[in-house]
């Protein structure tokens, strides 16, 4: 028994992969690029270069930047990944950026170390008088 005995391809998927073949390679490079940055704590820059690189990597030999450009305007998911670029430099759109900007905001200003541990320590004798 030969294998496309067994196995039978539904032709209209493929035409439905065809058309978005630009996306297929990118979506899973920028969703990698964001979460190791994410897992860094880092801001998610790199080169438009490198990631052009990436994705041909990938397995998209053809990609370039004019894909890249295509593929922001016509796909939403792109959109969400990418926080702005340019011909130099891609900025990725961080999940924890929002969340460290509100956890520094509700720390206040930042206090001078030994003002601190002088304050803690008041503060403990102050419950051992009680």
């Amino acid at each position: 028994m030969k294998i496309s005995e067994i196995i039978c391809e539904d032709e209209s998927a493929e035409g439905q992969l065809a058309g978005s073949s630009l996306d297929s390679n990118l979506l899973p490079v920028l969703m990698f690029l964001k979460k190791q940055s994410d897992d860094r704590k880092v801001t998610p820059k790199l080169r438009t270069d490198s990631l052009i690189q990436l994705v041909q990597n990938a397995g998209d030999l053809s990609f370039s930047y004019d894909d890249l450009v295509a593929a922001h305007e016509n796909n939403d998911a792109v959109k969400e990944l990418i926080s702005s670029f340019n011909e130099d430099e891609i900025t990725l759109k961080s999940g924890n950026s929002d969340a460290d900007d509100e956890e520094h905001e509700s720390e206040g200003p930042a206090q001078d170390p030994q003002t601190v541990v002088h304050n803690m320590a008041k503060k403990a004798r102050n419950n051992r008088e009680q």
